[in-house]
């Protein structure tokens, strides 16, 4: 039975039901070698966006044992749906050379919300892993970013007949911006926000990274830190909201290494801001590892990796991420879904973790299923 699940993706269908997909594995490495398994595969579950209980999980009908995927993204496009993920092929003699480093980015499409699935379509290859969910810009564009070395987006104009693809500059040796998450703004320029890599041992330079692109996503600004917010080298996603404000959500946390060990990813962190990040006007926690040292009484010892999406009636916003537990624990890795709105970021700060008589908290995601 698979005891690992990360990485999440979530959209709202048409009929409004949140479909939600993430990787799960039956190995019990940590998350940056969980795609390097033959047990390892893409999960599908799903409910109504207004409430009520989760669909047992699905496996993917179009799992290879000869290549292990991650990274789902998830996006509709009209009434099709769409699926991005990385495959990590395997070796003849049954090794994984490379590791994420030789992964291919791929690309599915369903005409019937997840029931079956076309062909898979090569994007690109290699890529590091998959970034954030692509994003459709007002001239009908269709934006996706990946990670690699450099990073970059593929751009369609078309509907995936023909994709081009865009790289982020180089950020110098200091520190390197990958896994971009991208976001149309309302005066029509792309932002882009990035997780920073290469400074986990200076907390002080562990900060997102922006970028701005005027031209639809063709060519891009030098990525510049963000002082207001922080990055322990970790995925993030935004959200614009009605209010003009831009949300995002990730952890707003450094690491130090001599306390927490190969990850700060600490906390799960809602944070608005008005000037694309140059400040912050609003920060929540809405998950937290309470000891930050040895013992571990929730046996968590990292969230992330986030998805969030602003729901059809355009207030409620639906996000769900991931949590990698201590290896004493049964279950190695869960997904956790919520759901919040505008006023609630009005209200005063509590955290509320796991608490069954908080509205707002973590919804737990059904436990993987086995195949």
């Amino acid at each position: 039975m698979p005891r690992w699940a990360w990485g999440p993706s979530i959209v709202e269908l048409a009929d409004g039901q949140l479909l939600v997909a993430y990787t799960a594995s039956a190995k019990t490495a940590g998350s940056a070698t969980i795609e390097k398994s033959d047990f390892t595969a893409l999960y599908f579950t799903q409910r109504n966006a207004a409430g009520g209980e989760w669909t047992p999980p699905r496996r993917a009908p179009f799992d290879r044992p000869e290549v292990g995927e991650g990274n789902p993204l998830l996006f509709l496009h009209g009434e099709e749906l769409w699926l991005f993920y990385f495959g990590v092929p395997r070796a003849p003699n049954g090794t994984w050379p490379g590791g994420e480093q030789s992964a291919e980015l791929y690309w599915r499409r369903s005409a019937d919300q997840g029931a079956t699935w076309s062909e898979a379509t090569l994007l690109r290859a290699p890529v590091t892993v998959s970034a954030t969910k692509p994003v459709r810009l007002a001239n009908g564009d269709i934006v996706l970013p990946f990670s690699s070395s450099p990073s970059g987006v593929l751009i369609t104009s078309d509907s995936g007949k023909t994709w081009r693809e865009s790289l982020f500059p180089a950020t110098g040796r200091e520190a390197a911006a990958s896994m971009p998450s991208v976001q149309p703004l309302p005066d029509g320029r792309l932002l882009a926000m990035l997780r920073t890599s290469r400074v986990n041992h200076d907390p002080a330079r562990q900060l997102l990274h922006r970028s701005l692109s005027a031209d639809g996503g063709r060519t891009w600004s030098v990525p510049e830190p963000l002082p207001a917010i922080r990055n322990p080298n970790s995925r993030l996603d935004l959200v614009q909201l009605p209010s003009g404000e831009l949300l995002v959500v990730g952890n707003d946390t450094v690491r130090l290494p001599q306390r927490d060990g190969a990850s700060g990813r600490k906390e799960i962190n809602l944070l608005l801001t008005a000037d694309l990040g140059r400040t912050v006007s609003h920060r929540k926690t809405v998950a937290k590892r309470y000891d930050q040292t040895v013992a571990k009484p929730n046996g968590v010892i990292e969230w992330g990796y986030p998805s969030a999406i602003l729901g059809r009636d355009g207030r409620t916003i639906h996000f769900v991420f991931g949590s990698r537990n201590d290896k004493r624990q049964e279950q190695l890795g869960q997904i956790y879904y919520c759901r919040v709105d505008r006023p609630w970021f009005e209200r005063p700060a509590t955290l509320a973790e796991f608490d069954p008589d908080e509205a707002l908290a973590p919804r737990n995601l059904p436990r993987t299923a086995a195949p």
